[in-house]
């Protein structure tokens, strides 16, 4: 029992240290953005390489992150308190009728879900949708 608990607790630090990470990264891009916005005003706020340089550190306590939620996974750690959670039939029969998806199904969208990102990224969709979205995002709160 205190086994999951530290787990649930690095999980929930490497969660909050990723969200900091990535808030502090978007405030730096904004302020370098800013700076160069004052010396030349059509300068970009947003680019790529800023968001890569900015967010690189990021980057391994996004996988710490991702290794800790998969351990947690793979050694059933669970939180006590799910709320909302039914308590499923114990009888095999009853409780395949009541999950909402196989298992099979599940695992099958996730590999074509997978698939699908992948070919999006080879084909050059990963640029236009980060174009697009650093629009949408600096257009709608004005920052742009």
């Amino acid at each position: 029992m205190k086994r999951d608990k530290v787990l649930m607790l690095i999980e929930a630090a490497l969660c909050i240290a990723l969200a900091v990470m990535l808030a502090a990264g978007a405030i730096g891009i904004y302020r370098t953005g800013v700076a160069a916005r004052e010396e030349d005003p059509l300068a970009p706020v947003y680019t790529r390489e800023k968001a890569a340089e900015a967010l690189r550190p990021a980057v391994p306590v996004f996988l710490l992150a991702a290794g800790a939620a998969a351990a947690c996974r793979v050694l059933g750690v669970r939180s006590e308190k799910r709320g909302g959670d039914a308590e499923l039939p114990r009888d095999p029969a009853v409780a395949r009728a009541v999950t909402p998806a196989p298992a099979a199904l599940r695992r099958v969208l996730l590999a074509l879900a997978a698939l699908l990102i992948i070919a999006g990224i080879a084909g050059g969709g990963m640029d236009a949708v980060v174009n697009k979205a650093i629009r949408i995002c600096t257009e709608c709160v004005g920052l742009g």
